[in-house]
């Protein structure tokens, strides 16, 4: 009896250590599987398409994660030459391992928008500020003709529960080095992000379905905010 009961004690403690370990550390973990078995794989198939496509003279390009690539910037603009380079799940270093799919095409005008993710991966704001950088020098370098535009990360509106640690404060501190980094390339900065707050400093919640992702109206706001832009 007694050694049932000892086994009964230390099986129930290691569920007790389990349980406490995904209370304190679960987010973490589903985030960090989501990326890899999900995120990672759909990045190298929809990169593997890019790659597969044929090069575009001097396209418009918009370049960035899910955010971006929710758009048809194409017909939003009513201008085939803009090209979408959005992957869901993106973050900047994963944009800085695709660049050379980007450059190829030696874009006329280059509109990025990234780290929402980088964040809710948990990732410091100055490992983020320098993976931008990097892109940031490599398509001034490798395309001198290009114009570049950064875009402000936008805000989000999501619950606490979310298993993605986004977050308005880190976007906030973020953007606010990005702006910084802009001006010591002489790059432009577009700040969007002032435009899609709530008055409790979220995203907007008719702009948005989740929280995180933009509906139409958002994206329209986002055209009308970057039209004068993209006009020669």
């Amino acid at each position: 009896m007694s050694t049932i009961l000892a086994f009964s004690l230390a099986v129930n403690f290691v569920i007790l250590c389990l349980a406490l370990i995904f209370l304190f550390k679960g987010k973490r973990l589903i985030a960090r599987m989501v990326k890899k078995i999900i995120i990672d794989t759909r990045h190298r198939q929809i990169v593997s398409m890019f790659n597969a496509m044929p090069t575009i003279d001097q396209p418009i390009i918009m370049l960035g994660d899910s955010i971006t690539e929710g758009a048809r910037w194409n017909e939003l603009f009513n201008n085939p030459n803009v090209i979408n380079r959005g992957i869901g799940g993106d973050t900047s270093s994963g944009v800085l391992k695709r660049l050379d799919e980007v450059i190829r095409h030696k874009p006329r005008k280059l509109f990025l928008m990234i780290g929402t993710n980088d964040i809710g991966f948990g990732l410091d704001t100055q490992t983020i500020v320098r993976n931008i950088e990097s892109i940031l020098t490599q398509v001034k370098k490798q395309c001198p003709s290009t114009e570049i535009f950064v875009q402000s990360v936008l805000p989000v509106n999501i619950s606490a529960s979310s298993p993605f640690p986004h977050n308005n404060k880190g976007i906030l501190l973020l953007n606010e080095q990005i702006k910084k980094q802009c001006a010591g390339l002489n790059i432009e900065y577009i700040d969007l992000h002032p435009h899609f707050l709530d008055g409790n400093g979220n995203l907007r919640s008719e702009l948005t379905g989740d929280g995180l992702h933009l509906l139409g109206i958002g994206y329209l706001l986002w055209k009308e905010l970057i039209a004068k832009y993209l006009k020669n």
